[in-house]
């Protein structure tokens, strides 16, 4: 298969894991903008308050799940409104070429893309390229990957060691987690 731009028609799973309705609206300002039409939830954690519960409601579909990032994962790609779904943060501002970016370097539904990210300490740049340690902010996936492997470990561990454990059952299932650089999820 050739590389090159092709619509994955992706839906978008937004992490609330505060109940933030303001950085919910925000968000879902810029996917009605840039992605109309195109499906989305948000996951917020299970002691949310009732009245907050409804106003997020008002403004998409939303989904439960325990105080854990993890299962905040868990419980969207297992509600996720499409085949492929991205994974963004309550908060974020989409800038509208995020998913040609990403359909460049999509070739099967046995792959999992993430943005390159970077951060800077004593004046110089340094780049995180590396599954376990990299953002949440901007995850692609394919709901039957996601299926094959498992949900990510949703105990007390670790984030880094719950998507390395999970990264570890992927490749023994043939699946191939690819960093990228360029999508702006700000």
């Amino acid at each position: 298969m050739k590389f090159g731009s092709k619509s994955l028609g992706a839906g978008f799973v937004i992490l609330c894991p505060d109940g933030n309705v303001g950085n919910l609206k925000h968000t879902v300002k810029s996917l009605k903008f840039w992605y109309p039409g195109q499906d989305y939830i948000c996951v917020v954690e299970q002691g949310i308050h009732s009245e907050n519960l409804k106003d997020l409601k008002e403004v998409c579909p939303t989904y439960k799940a325990k105080k854990t990032m993890t299962s905040l994962i868990n419980t969207g790609m297992r509600n996720a409104p499409k085949g492929w779904n991205l994974i963004i943060i309550a908060g974020s501002w989409l800038h509208g070429g995020e998913l040609i970016k990403y359909s460049r370097f999509v070739r099967n539904e046995k792959e999992v893309i993430f943005p390159i990210s970077s951060y800077e300490r004593d004046g110089r740049k340094h780049w995180i390229t590396e599954w376990e340690k990299g953002t949440l902010n901007g995850i692609l996936m394919h709901t039957k990957t996601f299926k094959e492997v498992g949900p990510f470990a949703d105990v007390k561990t670790p984030l880094d060691i719950s998507k390395t454990m999970w990264g570890i059952e992927a490749y023994s299932k043939g699946v191939q987690i690819k960093p990228i650089l360029g999508p702006k999820i700000t």
